[in-house]
């Protein structure tokens, strides 16, 4: 088994062994795979954080040896909390996108492999809820498999937020809906409580976090803030409902 870390801002993880291909996922900084196969200049690998199968550009993958990858994955390390940050690589500057994970690092100082970098600017520090996380991303644009500033889909929304809190999640929301406690009504929910939501055949296809005043932050065209009731999240823009309420989970962090 050969193994992969992700060494740049994201590493895009698609469905077909081409640039053209769908995007299912990213790899951020700090962040590991196995390495399954390879197929001309791509990589078959499966991330460890998400759970997902996917092909990468040789160029964008750094290979490591399975005593770094295992000292990588051995303890908690910190990540960012802050909508971006900035490291020094290599002698040259990064930057890296919230809930990146910062291996080894101390006193602004980390290793990733063979290589260290210095933290510039960020911070590692949790002095906010879930949902204030979460709403730290207000204005990002919505991209299907996309986890940073630049473009977020709604399952990634809340794997990143709960990846700080060391509550690691599956990729996709039909999955994520598996874990947690369930609160039988919203009235009963509170700041943070995991809102999912089902299309007409009754799948799985949306989720969001309840903020302190009981509105749902999530990803629909881009990260906002909407009223939500037991029937779903109405937005106020289209004066209509636009998701079904299923079911709301608590994860405890």
């Amino acid at each position: 088994m050969k193994y992969g870390v992700c060494t740049l801002s994201q590493i895009a993880v698609r469905a077909e062994k081409a640039e053209s291909s769908e995007l299912v996922t990213q790899m951020l900084f700090g962040e590991t795979c196995k390495i399954i196969d390879q197929k001309g200049s791509w990589f078959f690998v499966y991330t460890d954080l998400d759970q997902y199968l996917g092909w990468v550009d040789i160029k964008t993958l750094k290979n490591i040896s399975q005593e770094e990858y295992r000292s990588l994955n051995t303890v908690q390390h910190p990540k960012l909390t802050t909508p971006y940050g900035i490291i020094n690589i290599d002698n040259r500057k990064l930057v890296i996108s919230i809930s990146s994970t910062l291996p080894f690092l101390k006193n602004g100082q980390g290793k990733i492999g063979d290589q260290s970098y210095q933290l510039l600017n960020g911070d590692t520090q949790i002095d906010q809820t879930p949902s204030e996380i979460a709403e730290s991303l207000m204005g990002a644009p919505y991209l299907w498999g996309g986890r940073t500033l630049m473009g977020i889909d709604c399952s990634a929304l809340v794997l990143n937020t709960f990846k700080l809190w060391n509550y690691l999640l599956p990729r996709d929301s039909s999955e994520q809906v598996s874990y947690g406690q369930t609160i039988a009504f919203l009235s009963e929910a509170k700041e943070g409580d995991v809102c999912f939501f089902d299309n007409q055949d009754g799948k799985i296809t949306h989720i969001g976090i309840l903020t302190k005043d009981k509105q749902i932050v999530h990803a629909s065209g881009e990260v906002r803030i909407d009223s939500i009731d037991h029937q779903g999240i109405y937005n106020k823009s289209l004066n209509r409902y636009t998701h079904h309420l299923r079911v709301i989970k608590r994860f405890k962090i």
